[in-house]
């Protein structure tokens, strides 16, 4: 586990290249909505404005590239715990509840104006949860992935795909919403249509019916969609999961987290306890019999007490 109480120690950590850009992104959408604040409150011009917020947003970029270069083990203590994190978010409520007030007491004289600042509260929530994963996969870097693995494989999507269901869910919750608010047909009609395919897909890729011979009769399939979803590595402390898209970042799943293993036909599954379980393909795995033995082993013999970075459920 990375020590920092050396100051020396900090440069043992491997910042990369996704992480000062994150960090930059955040400060630079927070720079930006302050700014924005401050101008619509004190009455400034549109000039003013063009001007103050391409300003703000390079100097939010700049500030926070040159943070996370020469302070990552500030990045390393946000990171470690999850509810640190929360910090990260706390400038959104602000400048969107500033924007209400100014738009419901009318002290902006320009209609629907201080409205417009919602737009910068909800980058900051996104960029946000950016950064916030950037930390913690420095943190994972610097205390849990960062020696030889016990075991490693690669985690080739099969079975259903929970962030597609999670998108065809919410596709069709925000179309009903859409229909009811503004009563569009075409808007809400087009994002059912992505709900309910993003279900279709993400349920059941391939859907077969078992017939009298060996080979099952394929009544539905999407080509090429079990794809190579992440690399998967075992170590003492629980398995570290990185995904193959950016941007994305590296998850720790302890093992006090995994209800059980099992070997199917088809899949290595993973047991989870309160999220999806992992299916990992089991043709895409080398030697899957060592793989689960490993992982058998390494759940029975997990040590007592789990890394601060491993204590929070980790999400995918």
């Amino acid at each position: 586990m990375a020590d920092l109480t050396n100051p020396s120690d900090q440069t043992d950590l491997e910042v990369g290249v996704s992480t000062p850009a994150a960090v930059g992104l955040y400060l630079a959408v927070v720079a930006v909505g302050v700014t924005a604040l401050v101008s619509v409150t004190t009455g400034a011009t549109a000039e003013v404005l063009l001007t103050s917020l391409p300003t703000a947003f390079t100097g939010g970029v700049l500030g926070g590239i040159v943070l996370a270069r020469i302070r990552p083990a500030l990045l390393f203590r946000l990171g470690r715990f999850r509810w640190r994190t929360l910090a990260l978010w706390l400038p959104a409520p602000l400048v969107a509840g500033s924007a209400l007030v100014l738009d419901s007491t009318g002290l902006v004289p320009e209609t629907g104006l201080a409205l417009l600042l919602l737009i910068p509260a909800a980058g900051i929530l996104l960029t946000g949860w950016l950064a916030a994963h950037a930390a913690h996969d420095l943190a994972v870097g610097a205390t849990v992935d960062n020696g030889e693995p016990i075991i490693e494989w690669t985690w080739y999507q099969s079975g259903p795909n929970p962030p597609l269901i999670a998108l065809g869910i919410g596709s069709l919750l925000f179309a009903g919403l859409t229909y009811t608010l503004s009563g569009s047909n075409r808007l809400s009609t087009r994002l059912g249509a992505l709900g309910a395919l993003s279900l279709l897909v993400g349920w059941a890729p391939t859907v077969r019916l078992p017939s009298s011979g060996d080979t099952p009769t394929t009544l539905f399939s999407v080509p090429d969609f079990e794809y190579a979803r992440a690399e998967i590595r075992a170590y003492a402390d629980g398995l570290v999961v990185e995904p193959r898209f950016r941007p994305s970042y590296r998850r720790v799943v302890p093992w006090d987290r995994l209800t059980g293993v099992r070997l199917t036909e088809d899949h290595l599954i993973l047991e989870r306890r309160w999220w999806p379980d992992i299916r990992c393909d089991r043709s895409a795995i080398d030697d899957v019999d060592t793989v689960l033995e490993a992982v058998e082993t390494s759940g029975r013999n997990r040590p007592q007490r789990v890394d601060p970075v491993t204590a929070d459920e980790p999400q995918f």
